[in-house]
């Protein structure tokens, strides 16, 4: 592991529950060999916490032991390119926090490492592992709702609404890259595609409504509880991207994400509309899904998650008990592992995050020229 912050942390946690809840990852459960951090006490924190066997002074160590099958990579975009190509240069399977990249140049280096080098690879696109969301596309891939006409997908979240935010990493271009269209976007790209498929082109716009932050006190790997100084800085990425989308089966849609909106607490959501149905989901009701169907014209049904959807039994054998974010990034961990062991299962691989790059180039391309632009292969 490399980068003992937040996401760190919660693939450790995740990693851990995994391990116990899944069957086939008890007879020969994951090891947490070694972790590094620029922050020696998170590291030292990390061993004692989570287990792992040993502490490296520095991310080379983690990527040259001999012992190490998957190395995950959890620190700020700007290490991302870095950090996954020697991993790929070393044989060693990756699984990256996204956007992978800073720009789609980097993305596409960095997928064509893995694919140059035969190593397995994974993307942190979470929200595709709830129970609910992998039970919707189901629903669509076996034509429920028919074909689809149209689809919605937003990420609505408030994080740096207050001007007095401290400018973090994540508001500076060259640390993160894209703003609101690198962080959130990625995730709505990437659900319009597990859903609906491929866009064809696109028409963006992108915003930035907060032109400065005071600069944190230091060095932060994230913008939750970070101290502000007197002294304030320009934010040099996106804040508000938008786009009219035409996918590559004829539907159309918006997709939408903002960071400094107020209302919205953390809306990850979707509908997708068909020509006989439609579905909705919120993450901020996770645990719901919304389905409208042409035979029960009367009726718009919420159904609750149980059981029988998809990882939902291995938290709880009751419906509508109610499962949470890191619940599902242990489904997510598991079949990560199972992934990186096998090379089989549906997991969303550097490839998908190729195409995700893709598609933020064209809405980019489309916000800076005004008009249509279409996504490259």
């Amino acid at each position: 592991m490399i980068g003992m912050g937040l996401m760190g942390s919660k693939h450790c946690q995740a990693i851990l529950s995994a391990a116990t809840r899944f069957d086939e990852l008890r007879a020969d459960p994951p090891r947490l060999v070694v972790c590094a951090d620029e922050s020696a006490d998170q590291v030292e924190e990390a061993k004692a916490l989570y287990g792992f066997e040993r502490a490296a002074a520095s991310w080379q160590e983690v990527i040259r032991a001999d012992d190490v099958d998957l190395v995950m990579i959890c620190s700020p975009n700007g290490t991302h390119a870095r950090f996954a190509q020697a991993a790929g240069e070393a044989g060693k399977n990756v699984f990256c926090e996204k956007p992978v990249g800073r720009s789609p140049e980097e993305t596409r280096l960095i997928a064509d490492s893995a694919a140059r080098n035969g190593v397995r690879s994974m993307v942190g696109y979470v929200y595709r592992w709830a129970p609910m969301t992998r039970y919707a596309q189901q629903l669509v891939a076996k034509g429920v709702i028919g074909d689809v006409t149209h689809y919605r997908g937003r990420f609505l979240v408030g994080y740096g609404r207050d001007p007095a935010t401290p400018l973090s990493w994540r508001f500076e271009e060259e640390e993160a890259g894209f703003g609101a269209l690198g962080d959130l976007m990625s995730h709505v790209l990437d659900m319009s595609h597990f859903m609906a498929g491929k866009i064809r082109e696109v028409v963006a716009d992108t915003h930035t409504f907060i032109g400065e932050r005071p600069i944190p006190a230091r060095s932060e790997s994230h913008v939750f509880g970070a101290r502000a100084t007197d002294r304030r800085g320009p934010v040099t990425n996106d804040d508000y991207a938008t786009a009219l989308i035409r996918f590559e089966n004829g539907g159309r849609g918006h997709l939408e994400a903002c960071r400094v909106i107020n209302g919205p607490v953390c809306r990850m959501a979707f509908d997708v509309h068909g020509t006989e149905g439609a579905i909705s989901w919120n993450l901020e009701r996770m645990n719901e899904l919304v389905i409208m169907h042409d035979s029960h014209p009367d009726s718009e049904r919420t159904i609750l998650s149980g059981p029988g959807h998809p990882g939902q039994a291995k938290f709880w054998p009751g419906p509508g008990v109610g499962i949470g974010y890191e619940d599902i990034v242990s489904i997510q961990a598991a079949a990560m592992i199972h992934h990186m062991e096998t090379g089989e299962g549906w997991v969303p691989t550097f490839e998908d995050a190729r195409y995700v790059a893709n598609a933020q180039e064209a809405m980019m391309n489309s916000s800076v020229g005004g008009r249509w632009e279409r996504i490259s292969d």
